[in-house]
């Protein structure tokens, strides 16, 4: 990855690392009005182990009770517990989403010392309601204020309440996705809860030691961590004097577009027109203002500094095939674009599959993001 960042932006990407949400002031006197800045990240720099699904929508839509969600991290360092629970995380606790497993990944299981997480933006998560919004569907993400690192052993996982959505405005029974403490046997007292994140050590490397284990255990509950968010490098951008593209590889001239259309549009970060205040399907050259519908926010999150991609896996979606996944086609279909990665005339999706890898500096980015703005006139304290 490569990054043209000044002190202060440098400072200021720190606490986008982080997880805070708000402008910092930092040392030092700011950059003068004017100034212009420019960062460049790849393909691989989308922001890991921060934005996690509470389940897998590839098996169906959930109407989630938002009171009922309760988030657990194990830190993986017993020197700081304090009011901790002792859980059993699995990926479908007591078979209650019916979730397609095979015997051994429905046994599978993380067992730790929890602690049980403060809601809030500025506490240790909140939940976020305009990533993935579809008219009565809403698919809830969890953001993690402090994100946990890839080489981390920590373990993220959740309990919470829902209905399956069966259409037409019909909702199936309630169901509990775990929540239950256990009065007997060896974890007599733990707490059952649903797993979103495997500790690192649990991991498993194909036999070459490239790309995941698509037969593991817990191999599942990769499907529930984002992989479509970019951190920008500063917050409180100007959007009047912000531009973004997309290059394939590292040609000069920059190569942005194929058979007239940008991969930006291929992308989907331009599926609107904006016409007098209201949005049609079609392409105006300019960064959506919304996402897949006014219900979402922007593909430019200017506050908080994050690029936000429409699809599930960006550059490597999995729509035809064998390795077609559901909710990569019905995000796809809530896109307007001429061209998609791997379409007709349009470069192949990423290969090897980038997401898949075990470690990805193994990959040589072959997509990057160039984004330049201008720095405002002031800075906002904390």
């Amino acid at each position: 990855m490569k990054r043209l960042l000044s002190p202060w932006l440098l400072v200021t990407a720190l606490a986008i690392a982080c997880g805070c949400s708000k402008s910092v002031t930092t040392p030092g006197p700011g950059p003068a009005p004017g100034t212009r800045f420019v960062t460049t990240f790849s393909d691989l720099d989308w922001l890991r182990g921060q934005y996690f699904l509470l389940h897998d929508p590839n098996n169906g839509a959930l109407a989630v009770d938002e009171n009922s969600i309760r988030v657990y991290r194990d830190d993986a360092n017993a020197g700081n517990d304090h009011e901790i629970a002792p859980c059993v995380a699995l990926l479908d606790p007591d078979g209650a989403l019916g979730q397609p497993l095979t015997p051994e990944q429905a046994d599978a299981s993380v067992r730790g010392n929890f602690d049980l997480l403060t809601p809030g933006p500025d506490r240790d998560y909140e939940i976020l309601h305009d990533l993935f919004a579809f008219h009565d569907t809403t698919y809830k993400v969890i953001r993690l204020t402090r994100p946990i690192a890839m080489q981390s052993n920590e373990v993220l996982a959740v309990s919470f309440r829902a209905r399956r959505m069966l259409g037409n405005g019909m909702l199936g029974p309630l169901i509990d996705v775990g929540g239950r403490r256990l009065d007997a046997g060896p974890d007599s007292g733990s707490i059952v809860v649903k797993l979103l994140r495997v500790p690192r050590t649990l991991e498993r490397a194909t036999p070459d030691g490239l790309t995941y284990d698509p037969n593991s255990s817990l191999a599942p509950a990769r499907e529930l961590e984002l992989k479509n968010i970019y951190s920008l490098g500063a917050f409180n951008i100007d959007p009047a004097f912000f531009t973004l593209t997309l290059q394939h590889g590292q040609n000069d001239p920059p190569v942005t577009s194929q058979a007239g259309v940008p991969f930006i549009e291929m992308l989907g970060l331009d599926s609107w027109r904006e016409v007098s205040g209201s949005y049609v399907a079609g392409h105006d050259g300019r960064i959506d203002a919304i996402g897949y519908n006014t219900q979402d926010r922007g593909r430019i999150d200017y506050t908080n500094g994050l690029l936000i991609l429409p699809d599930f896996r960006p550059f490597a979606p999995r729509l035809d095939g064998p390795s077609a996944m559901a909710f990569d086609r019905f995000l796809d279909q809530h896109v307007n674009r001429r061209l998609r990665l791997g379409g007709p005339g349009a470069p192949s999706p990423s290969s090897p599959d980038l997401y898949s890898l075990f470690n990805p500096r193994v990959y040589d980015s072959a997509w990057y993001f160039t984004a330049s703005w201008q720095a405002p006139a002031s800075r906002a304290a904390n």
